[in-house]
């Protein structure tokens, strides 16, 4: 069943926008090299010093170091912004592409406010709206759940080759990994010791992990395989698509809104398992006087993020088990 509008099908308009975008995506981190990453990565550490000198340290003894804050403030916030800008550059929308990058945005922008200028197309496409829904859902994971005993082995293949794989990137994602958490923990040091005393030194730890952090991330992009991965761009056109969607079958009168789960929550509960019964399924059957809790779990959370969490959880749990025991 298509969802269409008096001037032909809504996908067939939206998607290919939104594939262009991805396909710049990929193209950014096939394209950039190293050079933004070492001006990032030294931006960083060059943005803490200016905010520890100007305004952390100032505001742990402001009685004494009072004059330092008028200066210090307008430093600490050019290094924050020369920081920002070279950490931007990592990212597609300000990268080699970026120009390209933009406009796509700017086209995308420009479609979807004609797509919410449509009128609602009543009750009767509400099973074709929500047919779209489930198949979005089922397209935003059929490349991460479906593993054939081929592909398994494939799969093994690939993560014993993994640390071969683009050798260069992977000693570069160890090195900044290393770096991001030597300087987090250094420069979180003092406010262990001494929390009340140098409290206003979490700014600092803040730049510190906040830049480094990005660095990282992009590492570890340009050592992974372009189809290894679902990009950020690809997760923000399907949730247009889901948003729109939405809004038509409210519109429309064929639903409630908070009976459509976020995509993070529908992805999640899929590629953690599935289970009984999904997180659309289980909002399909909730009473009109649910609780806004049990709304709220349901449309944001479910059981996927749980998981996850406990995931987590349990390795921390683990880990922490081990360093005591040891």
């Amino acid at each position: 069943m298509d969802v269409t509008t008096g001037d032909g099908d809504w996908l067939g308009r939206l998607r290919p926008i939104n594939d262009y975008l991805v396909a710049l995506d990929r193209q950014h981190y096939e394209r950039s090299g190293a050079a933004p990453l070492v001006l990032a990565l030294v931006a960083v550490p060059v943005a803490a010093f200016a905010v520890l000198a100007g305004v952390a340290m100032p505001l742990t003894d402001v009685e004494e170091w009072a004059g330092w804050l008028l200066p210090g403030v307008p430093v600490a916030a050019v290094a924050l912004w020369g920081a920002w800008l070279a950490l931007r550059r990592l990212t597609p929308r300000h990268g080699p592409l970026g120009a390209e990058f933009r406009a796509g945005e700017s086209q995308r922008d420009a479609q979807l406010a004609g797509l919410y200028a449509l009128p609602p197309l009543g009750p009767a496409h509400g099973a074709a709206l929500w047919g779209r829904a489930e198949e979005l859902y089922q397209r935003s994971t059929s490349g991460l759940t479906a593993f054939a005993p081929r592909d398994q082995r494939e799969l093994v293949h690939g993560m014993r080759t993994a640390p071969f794989r683009n050798f260069r990137w992977t000693l570069a994602g160890w090195g900044v990994g290393m770096l991001t958490v030597l300087g987090t923990l250094g420069a979180a040091a003092p406010v262990l010791a001494a929390p009340d005393e140098n409290g206003p030194l979490l700014a600092v730890v803040a730049v510190v992990a906040g830049g480094w952090s990005l660095c990282f991330r992009y590492c570890f992009l340009k050592w992974r395989r372009p189809g290894d991965r679902v990009p950020r761009t690809q997760k923000v056109g399907w949730r247009h698509e889901l948003a729109w969607l939405r809004h038509q079958m409210v519109a429309s009168g064929v639903l409630a809104g908070w009976r459509v789960p976020a995509l993070h929550t529908e992805r999640l509960w899929r590629l953690t398992g599935g289970g009984r019964r999904s997180p659309a399924a289980t909002l399909a059957r909730l009473p009109e006087n649910a609780s806004a809790p049990r709304r709220f779990y349901w449309r944001y959370v479910g059981a996927g993020v749980v998981r996850l969490a406990a995931f987590f959880v349990g390795c921390y749990l683990v880990a922490t088990a081990i360093s005591l025991a040891a």
